[in-house]
């Protein structure tokens, strides 16, 4: 309190109120002389009651004086304890912001380097109680060593700082303003962890004492991700060089507006397209969706609508038109996410799948072909009417079926064996072949029974297809066998037949064929 009070008293021991003072006491020191030079005081009487006039008078004046500076005294003084206490005030706001801060290491320190501040913040991250630290280094209690030597190691035109002052400099950029910089600090426990450091250093305006602060963030758990994020990135940038699919990130912002914003690598195998050529492209002149075959256009647009539609994923196998390798096959899926402005991201791959489709064609194909005769056989017989029955019933378009067998050719089997049988069997069904439609379905149902399904074709066209095949093979010689002939039978469908029926009235024409003398036609 003393140190507040002391400027007013120098105050009022100012210039003026010492001249006022040596003049009274001079003229009290003058006129006491008088009195004792003079032994008759009537002779001074008007000399002494002049000077106590000027005494009296510079004695009320220097009085009030005093009165005044006392309240100017006393209004400062009063400033000076308000100022004080807001001062207080402030500094038990910055402390308990500091200590509130319990994921903020808050240290400050003298030019030693002694602790003067350990936060509730560097209490828990460190682990040390502030009784344990304050007074002591906090370079030598916190840091790692040999960190700070390798950054010594690193920073030759440094060698000559000291550790505490080798810090404060690496926290110093270029244009001499404070930048964070991350340094390994030890524990109590002995663990270890990476902060972030920004230091600053300031002066006391008052007593001009130069201290230093240091704010520490653990970032370890930041690090740590950063550090998977960079895994996942090396990862994901390893595997998308390396799979066959095209990996991808389309942004759908309408029909027939959207970009690519990420394409593997593998679109240069699978597209023949370079990713840069494809992303951040839009839609309308983007050469990839230039590359998909025009007939499958359709289907693509009616199943990536109905995903914009409904936020849903979609699949669909398609081909595309390629420079080099020609009409591939394509397999495109993705996962769609629907976004606040309702776009749509689809997260999804192609894949080329023209292998697959090879497969299944032959097996599909293996599945429906007589192995012998190289037409279709009995499964894709059955399938095949079913669809023209279904066909028919749905819109009214009628069909005929032509069944007929070889005459007499078990006759042939035991004549000259299974071999030259499988020969005739096989020579007839390339004859027929030659003389079909491509819409007709010829099949082997079993034996020597062979079968015609002849889509839109009427009684009278059938038979008359019908004759012309039953002559051209009675005119083939077979070198093997000679002239084979067969009986057929034609029936044709209407909307009243079912499929069995229809298959019972052409197989009964084909039996009457053969009981009026075979090589004939006969309609059901």
């Amino acid at each position: 309190m003393n140190s507040w009070i002391t400027p007013s008293i120098s105050h009022l021991k100012g210039k003026r109120f010492l001249i006022g003072l040596s003049v009274c006491l001079t003229l009290s020191l003058g006129t006491v002389l008088l009195l004792l030079w003079f032994p008759d005081p009537a002779s001074i009487h008007r000399y002494a009651e002049l000077a106590l006039i000027v005494e009296t008078l510079l004695l009320g004046a220097l009085c009030v004086s005093t009165r005044i500076r006392q309240k100017q005294s006393v209004t400062q003084l009063e400033e000076l304890i308000a100022q004080k206490n807001q001062i207080s005030f402030l500094n038990a706001r910055i402390t308990n912001l500091i200590n509130a801060a319990t994921q903020v290491a808050v240290i400050t320190t003298d030019p030693q380097g002694r602790i003067q501040v350990f936060s509730e913040g560097a209490q828990v991250l460190f682990g040390f109680s502030r009784e344990e630290m304050l007074g002591r280094n906090n370079v030598e209690k916190l840091h790692v060593q040999e960190e700070i030597d390798a950054r010594r190691l690193a920073h030759p035109e440094l060698q000559s700082l000291t550790d505490k002052q080798l810090i404060g400099q690496l926290c110093i950029d270029d244009n001499g303003s404070s930048k964070a910089t991350e340094w390994s600090y030890r524990r109590k426990d002995g663990s270890r962890f990476t902060g972030e450091l920004r230091h600053a250093r300031f002066s006391d305006a008052n007593s001009g004492q130069v201290e230093h602060i240091s704010v520490i963030i653990d970032v370890s758990e930041r690090i740590e991700l950063l550090n998977r994020i960079k895994e996942s990135k090396a990862l994901l940038t390893l595997l998308t060089q390396h799979i066959p699919n095209v990996l991808y990130q389309y942004h759908l912002l309408g029909p027939g507006d959207g970009f690519f914003s990420f394409c593997s690598r593998s679109v240069e195998n699978v597209f023949e397209l370079k990713a840069d050529a494809v992303v951040g492209v839009n839609f309308a002149g983007n050469p990839l969706f230039q590359r998909l075959h025009p007939e499958d256009l359709p289907m693509i647009r009616a199943v990536t609508a109905k995903s914009m539609e409904t936020a849903e994923g979609w699949m669909c196998d398609f081909r595309v038109i390629l420079p080099v390798k020609g009409v591939r096959w394509l397999r495109g899926e993705s996962y769609a996410e629907r976004q606040p402005d309702q776009s749509c991201v689809w997260y999804g791959s192609f894949s080329d799948i023209t292998e697959l489709k090879d497969r299944e064609e032959k097996l599909r194909t293996q599945a429906i072909t007589d192995e012998l005769t190289g037409i279709y056989n009995r499964r894709h017989f059955m399938s095949a009417l079913e669809h023209l029955v279904d066909t028919g019933k749905r819109y009214a378009a009628g069909f005929s079926l032509i069944m007929f067998d070889l005459d007499h050719f078990k006759s042939i089997n035991d004549r000259f064996g299974h071999d030259v049988g499988d020969a005739v069997l096989k020579e007839t069904c390339a004859l027929i072949r030659q003389r079909l439609r491509a819409s007709d379905v010829f099949c082997r149902i079993g034996g020597e029974e062979l079968a015609i399904l002849c889509p839109f074709t009427s009684q009278e066209n059938a038979e008359q297809l019908a004759n012309v095949l039953c002559q051209s093979l009675a005119g083939h010689e077979i070198a093997v066998a000679g002239r084979v002939t067969a009986s057929f039978g034609v029936a044709t469908w209407n909307t009243d037949i079912a499929a069995d029926e229809l298959l019972r009235r052409a197989d009964q024409a084909s039996y009457s064929a053969k009981q009026a003398g075979r090589n004939q036609v006969v309609n059901a």
